[in-house]
């Protein structure tokens, strides 16, 4: 009993350590939009239309967006000269993945690009590049994520985690910014981005759906362009699903691009779902489930979801000979520490297993406490990974009913 409480006391102590309060402090007004620093990271606020949305966002991060597309761009032209591309044939080549990409973005992100662009001062086709350039580059097998509940945690509420590990040498980390959108007759939510971004990689809704992404691989016959964007699919999830149900079979139904696999937990049903995709393939599993259970290594628990790059769908392992949920160190790693503490997990044992799991380009982490609407945040600094920064602690309802402070 005693070394329980002595482990309790220091979990505690662990996450007062890493819970940075935020100081707000007014950058600039643009319509109903405002730009703040809280201690060291950018707050974005945009409500409106998506034009509106986006030329806020571009007006009040004008700058910081000209770098962004400069380190994408410079990525992008050595990737292309690594494998044989020619210099002239790089932008071509990205209208043309844009080109197909377009057909299934919906109007209004693609309305709010422009506003970004107009804000910016800035053609929309470098904009559109940049969106082409990243995902046509390759999906790396990195990041991870995991949902637990009920049973699983100490107070029966939901926490998720979302680990962004993606290359620091870009130069993202620098310009990282907590986006907080109210768009016009939709969900509002909070998403951990970047200037210049109008997808998602990861966020939390007014409705508690939150997102997380892993890059599976896929073959280059599980590949297509001609589908739905990861970040603009994740878009339209905050927008407009309130149940995970509804986020997985908008997931299945979209046309999609490459491999991915997904969890979106959802508090107010209690449960959650994790996608493991191509553009083939969509398989969608619950908690405890038995084609889980099936697989080699599984950590198949009630309650609980956890997905890296590796898979239980048998039969596309079978057609793939894609890495199973067995061979995945990430997912063992997160089972491991789950299983151990199962029925303990809180705030400070999820920010315990992110940093456990992080990868060595590790841009962002993320905790979800979904129940609450909380949101803890650590991004990388430098070539210093997210996992060993701060985690700075926000409110979902503070975000949505703040105003912009008085300078």
């Amino acid at each position: 009993m005693r070394r329980n409480a002595v482990l309790s006391v220091l979990l505690v102590v662990l996450l007062a350590a890493l819970i940075v309060p935020a100081q707000a402090e007014l950058i600039a007004k643009h319509g109903k939009g405002w730009l703040e620093r809280q201690d060291t990271l950018l707050v974005l606020h945009v409500e409106g239309t998506p034009r509106e949305m986006g030329q806020q966002h571009g007006a009040l991060l004008k700058e910081d967006i000209l770098k962004v597309i400069d380190g994408v761009s410079k990525d992008a032209a050595a990737l292309a000269k690594e494998a044989g591309i020619p210099e002239a044939a790089l932008e071509p080549g990205l209208d043309m993945v844009w080109g197909q990409l377009a057909a299934n973005v919906p109007a209004d992100l693609q309305e709010e690009m422009a506003g970004v662009a107009e804000g910016a001062g800035i053609d929309v086709k470098v904009l559109q590049r940049m969106a082409a350039a990243v995902e046509a580059g390759e999906i790396m097998r990195t990041c991870s994520s995991f949902c637990a509940w009920g049973k699983a945690t100490a107070d029966g509420k939901m926490y998720q985690i979302r680990n962004l590990d993606y290359s620091t040498d870009i130069g993202l980390q620098d310009h990282c910014i907590l986006l907080v959108a109210k768009p016009e007759g939709k969900f509002k939510f909070v998403s951990p981005s970047y200037a210049g971004f109008t997808g998602c990689v990861s966020g939390i809704n007014e409705k508690g759906i939150a997102l997380g992404e892993i890059g599976a691989g896929a073959s280059k016959a599980e590949q297509n362009f001609a589908g739905f964007p990861m970040p603009f699919l994740f878009r339209q999830i905050m927008e407009t699903c309130d149940s995970a149900e509804k986020a997985a079979n908008l997931v299945k139904s979209a046309s999609r691009t490459a491999g991915f696999n997904y969890i979106f937990g959802d508090p107010d049903h209690q449960t959650a779902r994790a996608c493991e995709t191509s553009s083939k393939y969509c398989a969608i599993y619950t908690d405890n489930n038995p084609a889980e259970k099936a697989a080699d290594g599984n950590f198949a628990m009630e309650n609980v979801l956890i997905r890296a790059d590796g898979i239980a769908d048998a039969q596309r392992i079978k057609d793939t000979k894609h890495l199973t949920v067995g061979q995945d160190d990430r997912y063992q790693k997160m089972g491991q520490m789950i299983k151990e503490s199962y029925g303990k997990v809180d705030a400070a044992q999820a920010i315990k297993i992110s940093q456990a799991v992080a990868m060595k380009g590790n841009l962002h982490c993320i905790v979800y406490n979904n129940t609450d609407r909380e949101i803890w945040v650590a991004n990388a600094i430098g070539q210093t990974r997210a996992s060993e920064t701060p985690y700075r602690h926000f409110k979902l309802a503070d975000l949505f009913s703040a105003q912009p402070p008085v300078q």
